[in-house]
């Protein structure tokens, strides 16, 4: 079976083998054939990854990989794996922009697999969003797909809404990325990210933070929102998350009603610190109080 491409897989599927054309009235052989196809392709897949892994990616190579990834009989599991390798590959500035030109033609294939039912798939393409943002000279392609929206709706999804941050924090490093994530309500989720009980999605969202609150045209809504009483708690809590969450602080205290507001909460978090009641912190008063300090 030759490899699937973006631009032969109507034509190959359609075949006779179809259910509009049925070898006898109680059967289907294309509905009984769907197991197997995605077990073949599955193996064509890995077989093509491997033998072009060591050359630079082309426009060739893409169209066979777009197959992959547009045709609805190929597994989560196989457009994962396809998925997977181009964000290996977005590594390279020089190979991202041959990706993102395969992509830019292609809005409607990103909506769909960032809508997949799949939660792999959703992921995967989350991540190579966020790899393929990471390059200041890829970023307006990549927002003239209009992912800013699906993926701030994915911060929802608990299933992947730590890659929906990775890849939101990667498109924020940039003042168009920045203003598109905010236009995309994305401040709305904000609070009740930085109360999730994952520590990476606390991690990934006050990261975001700060970088929105780097941009003169983003840091007002910032600003107003006032994360700052939830990042100071944050700070005194969580060993893994403290870099990022001290980031955002010191980037909202570049101005001066920021590093108002960063004071405010540090001396309002005092007194809550001292009277704290939860069993996890209830010892820590001392060393909590002592990051506040240091901050």
């Amino acid at each position: 079976m030759p490899s699937l491409t973006h631009s032969n897989t109507v034509q190959s599927l359609h075949s006779w083998w179809s259910d509009s054309n049925p070898v006898g009235p109680t059967i289907s052989i294309h509905a009984a054939a769907k197991p197997l196809m995605r077990v073949m392709y599955h193996s064509q897949a890995r077989s093509f990854i491997r033998r072009n892994r060591d050359v630079a990616v082309s426009a060739a190579v893409m169209d066979v990989y777009l197959g992959y990834l547009a045709y609805k009989y190929v597994s989560g599991a196989t457009k994962m794996l396809v998925l997977r390798e181009l964000s290996v590959t977005a590594l390279s500035e020089a190979e991202a922009h041959i990706i993102v030109d395969a992509l830019t033609p292609e809005p409607v294939l990103i909506s769909d697999l960032l809508h997949s039912a799949n939660a792999g798939t959703r992921l995967g393409t989350c991540r190579l969003l966020g790899r393929l943002a990471r390059w200041a000279s890829l970023v307006d392609n990549i927002l003239a797909l209009e992912v800013s929206k699906r993926l701030v709706d994915l911060t929802s999804d608990f299933l992947v809404r730590v890659d929906a941050l990775y890849a939101l924090s990667e498109i924020s490093q940039w003042p168009a990325g920045a203003r598109a994530i905010v236009g995309d309500n994305i401040l709305f989720h904000i609070p009740k990210l930085l109360e999730a009980s994952e520590t990476e999605v606390r991690r990934c969202t006050s990261l975001l933070l700060g970088n929105l609150v780097c941009h003169n045209s983003t840091a007002p809504a910032v600003l107003a929102l006032n994360p700052c009483p939830q990042l100071v708690f944050l700070s005194t809590l969580d060993d893994v998350a403290r870099p990022s969450v001290m980031y955002a602080l010191s980037a909202i205290g570049q101005t001066y009603d920021g590093a108002l507001a960063v004071l405010a909460a540090k001396e309002s978090a005092v007194p809550g610190i001292l009277g704290l009641s939860n069993p996890w912190t209830r010892g820590r008063p001392s060393a909590m109080l002592g990051y506040l300090a240091l901050g």
